[in-house]
């Protein structure tokens, strides 16, 4: 807005009497305009307005009451840049110019409390399946040393004999080998 009123006054040689109509139009709608913020957060998107004037903070506690998140816990996301918490931002800096409306997103920040259940579930469940693998190994091994027939061909000679169309892993490697992927 500081930038439409000095190129209004660069325009109109400085002195009140020159300006135009459109300059003083323009000065005048940068001065108490209101901005339309379109939050999207939390599964919903909704629609607030606000003063240009209004700050960040302005808009954490509108948040907080039409979507239920403490402003302790959102991070408000406003063209791809995190928006701080300070409190001199205004919205007016954060719109483009010549632009009335805002798009901002909400990422709930998660609770200490609950950041830690979390990961203590995550590093119980990853726990949990390294065990069972570790147990399935164990028990296949197990098994092999107490029934080791379970593991080998019923005849001595049933692997050489093979069905018609089937492959075993001789063949496969012999296939490998004429393709020039045998390593050899």
């Amino acid at each position: 807005c500081a930038m439409a009123a000095a190129s209004a006054s660069a325009a109109g040689g400085g002195d009140g009497d020159g300006e135009d109509a459109a300059a003083v139009a323009r000065r005048s709608r940068c001065m108490g305009e209101e901005v339309r913020v379109r939050v999207s957060g939390a599964g919903r998107k909704v629609e607030v307005q606000l003063q240009r004037r209004s700050t960040v903070a302005d808009l954490s506690h509108e948040v907080c009451q039409l979507l239920g998140v403490p402003p302790a816990r959102q991070r408000l996301v406003c063209r791809g840049v995190w928006i701080s918490d300070d409190p001199e931002t205004t919205l007016g800096a954060l719109v483009t110019q010549g632009s009335h409306e805002l798009s901002v997103m909400v990422l709930a920040r998660e609770a200490g409390g609950e950041r830690a259940g979390r990961r203590c579930g995550d590093l119980h469940r990853r726990l949990l399946e390294w065990l069972s693998v570790a147990g399935l190994v164990i028990y296949r091994f197990l098994h092999t040393l107490v029934a080791p027939a379970a593991y080998a061909p019923s005849k001595p000679g049933a692997s050489a004999r093979k069905a018609p169309g089937a492959s075993g892993p001789n063949d496969d490697l012999a296939r490998l080998a004429a393709c020039g992927m045998g390593g050899g």
